[in-house]
């Protein structure tokens, strides 16, 4: 490797001399390790000593009963640390006396690369810091390749994304190590600034977007940030040790979005949906592998927005399972309504002053010969094949139907509201296209039903 080409130069945030015995088997190694008494004096050394990595000591454990305010100090001060060792390009590794949970999320999730537990060997971490040095040294290569950019913002466009992120990913013979995580990131009703304030104001709102992005993740370097399309961006993260964590920053990037976006000189109020997606360890990464990612993260992201959650997690399945089960709903929810498959559950909607019902809810279900189908999973594929106008129509009409029949019994009901798509209420024939369904369905009954 070349990182063995030449003496390791190491810095290590030790506050408490905790680690003395490794500092001293490093210097009988041959590799020059620099001390660092407190976090406070990092930043100085990182910019004046040119080190290859960061060790970072959390000390001896903290007695059972402390403060829990003592234990989130202690995880300040190593998110800080993790902060401003990847801001200047290098790996950082934790030092702890065993692997707490809390502790090494955390660190994780703010940037450390690694963990090493007191029992390990001295040999065995110096091997680590072999790997992580040369593998930093050649993402910050790579980074520093003309990728295709997007002009409006400055960050990688989408098929500049895809080329780094297999190089970034693949840096071993194209296999993944670590998981490979990928955040897509939509601005909700972005469209409304661009009619509201014209382009400008939208291309404002955009750039602000790129840059909040860049500054949430400026201390992960091991990251490609990309624009994918008008409103959608997207986060990928190469040095997660868990997939897990990707959680962790998408509230952390949820929160820096809550500030207003700043859109022609005013400010605009935001919401995001995050979609999350990841490969694993041992997956094959090429463009394809990359692209279905894509695909996966955008379904994520429209199931946060059927739900009516800001961030989704995606859990891993495998590739050809999930696309054969996906392919099955397609095929199935086509002719599903002339099967008589789709039925409407009515949800009362009760009025807590009079404690009567006020109003019904008709929600949309949908049972297939060997399962119910709910919403969550069905409306999505309805909404990219454009059949979530026919069952708008056919809820519509149903429900008319229902209220018919009911006062056609002497049962009296309250209104009855349907769930339709937000675009059909642009379609002028809706009503009428509902009265015309339900006639066909059942002519010799008719009612007034509203």
């Amino acid at each position: 490797m070349a990182a063995t080409a030449r003496r390791l130069k190491i810095l290590l945030l030790d506050e408490g001399h905790a680690w003395q015995q490794l500092h001293d088997a490093f210097i009988g190694l041959g590799i020059s390790i620099q001390r660092v008494a407190h976090v406070s004096s990092l930043d100085r050394l990182l910019d004046t000593a040119q080190a290859d990595a960061l060790l970072v000591s959390t000390g001896r454990p903290l007695e059972v009963g402390t403060e829990p305010s003592q234990r989130l100090s202690r995880q300040a001060r190593l998110t800080r640390a993790a902060g401003a060792s990847t801001r200047h390009g290098m790996p950082m590794v934790l030092l702890v006396e065993s692997a707490e949970e809390a502790v090494a999320h955390e660190a994780l999730a703010a940037g450390a690369q690694d963990i090493f537990e007191r029992t390990s060997t001295v040999l065995l971490l110096h091997s680590r810091l072999l790997l992580l040095i040369e593998s930093a040294r050649m993402r910050a290569a790579l980074l520093q390749r003309p990728w295709g950019r997007d002009a409006l913002t400055g960050l990688l466009d989408r098929q500049g994304f895809i080329d780094a992120a297999v190089s970034l990913a693949g840096v071993n013979e194209n296999v993944l190590a670590q998981p490979l995580v990928l955040l897509l990131v939509n601005i909700e009703r972005f469209g409304r600034i661009n009619d509201a304030l014209g382009t400008q104001a939208g291309d404002d709102a955009l750039r602000d977007m790129a840059n909040r992005l860049k500054h949430t993740f400026r201390h992960m370097p091991q990251t490609a940030l990309a624009r994918v399309a008008g409103d959608e961006f997207a986060v990928l993260l190469t040095g997660l040790r868990r997939a897990e964590s990707a959680q962790t920053l998408a509230r952390r990037l949820q929160e820096d979005l809550q500030r207003p976006l700043q859109c022609g000189g005013l400010e605009c109020l935001i919401r995001v949906r995050i979609g999350i997606a990841a490969d694993l360890p041992g997956v094959q990464v090429n463009a394809a592998s990359i692209g279905a990612l894509l695909v996966r993260a955008s379904r994520a992201s429209t199931d946060a927005k059927v739900v009516g959650v800001e961030s989704v997690f995606q859990e891993v399945a495998p590739r050809s399972e999930a696309q054969r089960d996906r392919l099955d709903l397609e095929a199935g929810l086509v002719g599903a309504i002339e099967r008589g498959e789709l039925l409407l559950h009515y949800q009362p909607i009760v009025d807590p002053q009079t404690r009567t019902v006020s109003r019904l809810e008709a929600l949309a279900r949908w049972q297939r010969p060997d399962a119910m189908v709910f919403p969550g999973e069905f409306i999505p594929i309805a909404e990219e094949t454009g059949m979530v106008f026919d069952i708008g129509e056919w809820a519509v009409a149903r429900a008319l139907q229902q209220v018919c029949d009911w006062r056609a019994s002497g049962i009296r009901v309250p209104g009855v509201s349907v769930n339709i798509h937000p675009r059909h209420l642009e379609r002028a024939a809706l009503a009428a296209d509902g009265e015309t369904r339900a006639a066909v369905q059942r002519p010799r009954s008719r009612c007034a039903a509203t």
